[in-house]
């Protein structure tokens, strides 16, 4: 799991509220049978940036940035059935 590593609750609540934004954001973009799947991906995205944001705003907005950047790819690929947000 994405998560695991993390031991601090604090951080915890801080990747997982990353998350819950962000997927309450797209959720409805993406269809329905890729959405575990794109929820993992995700996941791992808010994981991978938590060192690098300075606030939990900047966290969500890394995630989101990341993962529209690399739907784009896999869109391209025909790896993803995930629609793009109007917004970030």
């Amino acid at each position: 799991m994405p998560f695991s590593s993390f031991n601090d609750p604090s951080d915890l609540a801080r990747v997982q509220g990353a998350l819950d934004a962000v997927w309450a954001e797209v959720r409805d973009t993406i269809a329905e049978e890729d959405r575990t799947r794109e929820r993992t991906r995700l996941a791992y995205a808010v994981a991978a940036l938590f060192p690098h944001a300075k606030t939990d705003t900047d966290l969500a907005r890394l995630a989101l940035e990341r993962f529209i950047s690399t739907a784009d790819r896999n869109q391209a690929t025909g790896q993803s059935g995930t629609m793009l947000p109007g917004r970030i």
